[in-house]
């Protein structure tokens, strides 16, 4: 069998927006998340999915940096927002990205 370069799964190794969104879009909607642990929130799974320790993670403007408008805010509209589910979070992040 030949190989097919689409088979390559691409791997991210910078958290970026979009890379959290589409990792957004794997996780279960009915999953929760808690927004006040540093250990389980929705970015510090998505930073542990990359391979991230917790001492080791990015800030929150490499991922939420875009657009204009303020990390904290971006971050605060899509994931301290309840209901804290992976399902909710993804709807906001669309709509906070669009």
């Amino acid at each position: 069998m030949l190989y097919d370069p689409k088979w390559e799964k691409l791997v991210e190794t910078e958290p970026t927006f979009s890379g959290f969104i589409a990792w957004l879009e794997r996780q279960n909607p009915a999953e929760t998340y808690d927004w006040g642990s540093l250990c389980s929130c929705a970015v510090a799974n998505y930073m542990a999915s990359m391979g991230f320790p917790i001492n080791k993670r990015p800030s929150l403007g490499s991922i939420f940096g875009e657009h204009g408008m303020p990390a904290r805010n971006r971050y605060g509209d899509i994931c301290c927002q309840r209901p804290w589910t992976y399902g909710a979070a993804l709807q906001r992040a669309r709509k906070v990205g669009s």
